[in-house]
């Protein structure tokens, strides 16, 4: 077994990068922060006095995307979420469910314990394939929404595999792998294949805990 089959999660970093034209007004832009997510190999452990050793020896193991979106910034935009949803990506236009536009908000259905006006909406989350299946994709995934996640009452997603589904398993067995990851940090089946989890509630911050091996 190799060293990147030992790796735990205080063994990565999460580099995430945002581009926003300087003298840009698109009514989208205003609705939904777009965030890249790279998922990183750190090197502490082997050079930790050298930021310049660090920075040469991080290793990509795994990309994501996500998006902030606003339901206060889509009214002062003049535009409506489902609208900012499809004009980014098919994977975000998916998500639309959450949302109730005959009351432009979000849908009552989803019980959320303080729904305010800011959700945070996962695209997409892939590993290299040689990272897959070793149980670093929760602690990922809940690293990733304790961060993207502040002022956010809920996260969303739509589990499904890109690419060739973990090493070739059928589609069907890939999104299954999916959901227990996403039910592993909180999630829970809402509609239409669509998945959310509660940032308003302790749940998520003492996974989160376990996950990232963090003191209480």
């Amino acid at each position: 077994m190799d060293g990147r089959r030992r790796l735990a999660p205080e063994d990565l970093d999460l580099v995430f990068s945002a581009r926003d034209w300087l003298t840009g007004d698109e009514p989208v832009d205003r609705v939904l922060r777009r965030w890249q997510i790279t998922v990183v190999k750190n090197a502490y452990s082997d050079e930790p006095s050298s930021s310049d050793a660090r920075l040469a020896a991080d290793e990509v193991i795994g990309r994501g995307t996500a998006s902030v979106a606003s339901i206060r910034d889509a009214a002062n935009a003049r535009i409506g979420v489902i609208e900012a949803l499809d004009a980014i990506s098919a994977e975000l236009e998916h998500l639309s469910v959450i949302y109730d536009d005959a009351d432009g908000w979000w849908t009552d259905d989803l019980g959320l314990a303080d729904p305010g006006p800011t959700a945070l909406l996962l695209e997409t989350l892939e590993f290299e394939p040689v990272y897959r299946g070793l149980g670093l994709g929760p602690a990922v995934l809940a690293g990733i929404i304790d961060r993207l996640g502040v002022g956010c009452s809920f996260a969303a997603l739509e589990p499904h595999p890109i690419g060739e589904p973990f090493g070739g398993k059928p589609v069907d067995d890939a999104i299954r792998s999916l959901e227990r990851l996403w039910t592993s940090v909180g999630f829970r089946p809402f509609r239409d294949g669509v998945w959310v989890l509660d940032l308003a509630t302790v749940a998520f911050d003492e996974r989160c805990r376990e996950l990232l091996h963090r003191e209480a």
